[in-house]
């Protein structure tokens, strides 16, 4: 009988980490794709508004870091890098005339305009990650606390390269994120 209990308590633990494992990625799948939309549909309109206002062709690249839930380490969390681009033609140019084209690239929250005799050829990316953790248990006469505090400081740095490898532009961007959690438990 005791046998079929504890056979009974580990089928159902197994179960439920299973269980909270899918729905955890399950959870991280549609943030990722609900963020990418996002980001689509936005990088559209900036597109269409700055073709607008202009009257020009306009390129626009949208380029996002973003922190996701993460199953393994909630605090930590995970980077993803969703980007776009959209190309508008908005331009009514005079006759004989051609449109004024301009190419714009976002970063997260920075904006910049290549020049007209600037042509980028790839972007590349470095990321400096630092993770601090710091657990903490108190025990007094009848409770046990524990703490848990999380800090992840990163350091972004793009560059936009030419096809002769010269760099166009370099953006550094710097931030931090964590959580804490507190649990007691009463004996």
């Amino acid at each position: 009988m005791c046998k079929r209990r504890a056979q009974t308590v580990l089928e159902f633990g197994l179960f439920g980490a299973i269980i909270l494992v899918v729905f955890g990625s399950i959870v991280a799948y549609t943030q990722r794709l609900n963020d990418k939309q996002y980001i689509l549909m936005e990088n559209f309109r900036a597109a269409l508004k700055k073709a607008h206002d202009e009257n020009a062709a306009i390129s626009y690249t949208t380029l996002e870091d973003r922190f996701h839930a993460n199953v393994h380490s909630p605090f930590e969390k995970s980077r993803s890098t969703p980007s776009a681009s959209s190309q508008v033609y908005w331009a009514v140019p005079y006759a004989g005339e051609s449109p004024n084209s301009n190419t714009y690239y976002k970063v997260n929250d920075e904006e910049f305009t290549l020049g007209e005799d600037e042509e980028l050829d790839h972007i590349e990316f470095a990321y400096q990650t630092e993770i601090k953790k710091i657990f903490e248990k108190e025990e007094e006469r009848e409770t046990i606390a524990t703490s848990l505090d999380v800090d992840v400081d990163e350091e972004r740095t793009y560059e936009f390269v030419d096809e002769d490898d010269n760099v166009i532009k370099t953006i550094n961007q710097r931030v931090s994120t964590g959580g804490s959690r507190r649990w007691e438990t009463v004996y």
